[in-house]
């Protein structure tokens, strides 16, 4: 919460309106915090998969006729 209260401060002492959509780019660098949420993303993803997979390969096995 730290960062997001600072990056409001930031914009707040700029004068750039926090209350509403603004044309441009956003004023922030936010691509560090973004890599870490793709991170955290990417492993919640792996993790939650990892209980599926054994009903996706039970439901395709090869069964003799």
């Amino acid at each position: 919460m730290f960062f997001f209260a600072r990056v409001a401060d930031d914009l707040i002492d700029r004068g750039v309106p926090v209350d509403g959509a603004a044309d441009g780019w956003c004023p922030v660098d936010c691509d560090d915090v973004f890599k870490v949420f793709m991170g955290c993303m990417f492993v919640l993803m792996v993790l939650g998969s990892t209980g599926r997979i054994g009903n996706v390969l039970v439901a395709l096995r090869y069964l003799n006729p």
